[in-house]
């Protein structure tokens, strides 16, 4: 996305350095750091790619790029205090019962666990549409299952990922989110050294009739938009919270060539949760940033024509990458590093490292083994 278009007279762009400054408040000289955390999603290879190598690498991950990614963020100096993997983490979208998702999230975590510096980090995976919804290729259509969920909470707990889980929507009372089960681990939030973390489900179970299929629970993109609200609200009135980053899968606006049903969070005109969840996020101040992926690619923007908090779409961890994504020339598999201090700033610093050359498949460490990321760009919210 051309720069201009993304920053208004408020911003210093330095293309140099490919340094972007974003000016919101002052602050003082003595600014300690809060904490530092990684980030990335969309590691898994496609169904194709699955099907020819499943049998060597059931987990269905990039897994090359999985291992230097880890290799990358642990061999520093100083260890990020978390990694939150964004979704996509596997495959999946079989139509059954969960059975695959199990599959391929075993498989996943035995390479994970095996990982030099995986035992460094502490991890929270995010879900993402690979890990909780079905396609339908009769349809082309493709929305939440209850199976897959099943699976995905149950691994979430028994791997020890469930820790900062627990306080989200659940069905009682009124339900304005139109919960159909316990969603309190899918969404839910936390606070760690002032910040406070709001995970979102884009792919929540909803008891909509898609009225394409004349089938319930398939609205891809819903989120429990009233009990996000209410849980900003409330951090942002919380003297011992500093800043407040939001996380999920699916962006909120994107730029990419796609149906808007498959690539954003829900937005129609009777279910407009994209354009509430923006609205809240800057009617808050202490919120910051919008981190998300499901794009196969590295971008950053502020919502709402440059008027809205940061949004950062970090998809670019080993997918296939989207085809009309071509930043200055060289795409990148990689990670950020985000630093939080406790006047509000944030720097975000973008690594990523070239792919293998043709015709070596994007997936594949021989002849050319993935290479450590260097920066590429850094963003710094003042």
């Amino acid at each position: 996305m051309p720069v201009s278009r993304i920053f208004k007279a408020a911003f210093l762009i330095c293309i140099s350095a490919s340094i972007i400054v974003f000016f919101s408040c002052g602050s003082g000289s003595e600014d300690p750091l809060l904490l530092k955390f990684a980030i990335f999603g969309d590691n898994q290879i496609g169904y194709t790619a699955w099907q020819e190598t499943k049998d060597v690498n059931p987990s269905s991950a990039n897994i090359p790029q999985l291992r230097q990614t880890m290799a990358d963020i642990t061999n520093t100096d100083q260890v990020p205090g978390v990694l939150f993997i964004l979704g996509d983490l596997v495959m999946n979208e079989v139509m059954d019962n969960g059975e695959t998702l199990q599959l391929q999230l075993n498989a996943w975590q035995e390479v994970y666990d095996s990982l030099p510096g995986s035992q460094l980090i502490p991890l929270i995976p995010v879900p993402g549409n690979h890990e909780l919804v079905q396609y339908s290729p009769q349809d082309d259509n493709e929305g939440p299952n209850p199976g897959a969920i099943d699976v995905w909470v149950e691994w979430f707990k028994t791997n020890g990922y469930d820790v900062y889980s627990g306080n989200g929507p659940r069905p009682e009372d009124s339900n304005p989110d139109l919960l159909v089960r316990d969603e309190s681990m899918l969404t839910y939030s936390f606070t760690m050294k002032r910040i406070h973390f709001v995970i979102i489900n884009t792919d929540t179970l909803n008891p909509v009739i898609n009225p394409k299929t004349k089938t319930p629970l398939v609205m891809q993109g819903w989120i429990p938009i009233n009990w996000i609200e209410q849980d900003i609200k409330k951090a942002q009135n919380d003297t011992h919270i500093s800043v407040i980053i939001v996380l999920a899968h699916r962006p909120i606006e994107t730029s990419y060539p796609v149906t808007t049903e498959r690539a954003i969070i829900l937005n129609s005109e009777e279910y407009p949760f994209g354009t509430r969840l923006a609205r809240v996020m800057r009617e808050n101040s202490k919120v910051k940033l919008f981190l998300a992926s499901h794009l196969h690619r590295w971008d950053s923007t502020r919502l709402e024509g440059g008027e809205g908090v940061w949004q950062v779409i970090v998809g670019n961890g080993g997918c296939h990458l989207d085809t009309d994504w071509n930043p200055q020339g060289v795409v990148y598999y990689g990670y950020d590093i985000v630093s939080v201090y406790r006047s509000g700033k944030i720097v975000i610093e973008d690594f990523g490292r070239e792919l293998p050359p043709p015709p070596q498949k994007f997936y594949e460490d021989k002849p050319v083994p993935p290479t450590p990321a260097t920066l590429r760009t850094t963003i710094i919210i003042q």
